[in-house]
């Protein structure tokens, strides 16, 4: 009985053993982000994250920087997305895939990305405009 014991077990411990659920990416780097395609809930074809903006004093990926699917010339196709809404997940391969709840008349009428502004959108009263365009809430 002794020699069986440890083979019945076997079944236990491993069904017991923590396993990462098949939609879990873990820690998923910039360059995984960086030029990722993103599709809005239909599949459609959005467009790219360009950037990532991080605030330095808390250390949060505050925007994305999506360029718009050229396809819908759009007279300046980057836009800025606070990150909270981007839904990141594995696809069916287990790579990242970037979604957003958005329509393209959203992104028409989106904030634009400016380079020289971006640096002023470092807190919540400079950031407004863009969060409350998108419906979100600023976090410190």
């Amino acid at each position: 009985m002794k020699r069986i014991l440890p083979f019945l077990l076997l079944p236990i411990f491993i069904a017991g053993t923590a396993f990462a659920a098949p939609n879990d990416l873990g820690l998923v780097t910039v360059d995984d982000l960086d030029d990722a395609s993103i599709t809005n809930m239909q599949d459609e074809n959005i467009g790219e994250i360009e950037e990532l903006l991080l605030d330095p004093q808390s250390g949060r990926i505050r925007y994305a920087v999506i360029e718009v699917n050229k396809a819908w010339a759009l007279n300046d196709p980057e836009v800025l997305v606070p990150y909270a809404l981007l839904k990141v997940q594995p696809n069916q391969h287990g790579a990242p895939e970037v979604k957003i709840d958005a329509t393209k008349e959203k992104l028409e009428q989106a904030p634009k990305y400016n380079e020289r502004d971006a640096r002023q959108l470092h807190d919540r009263q400079t950031s407004e405009p863009v969060f409350s365009y998108w419906g979100v809430t600023w976090e410190d």
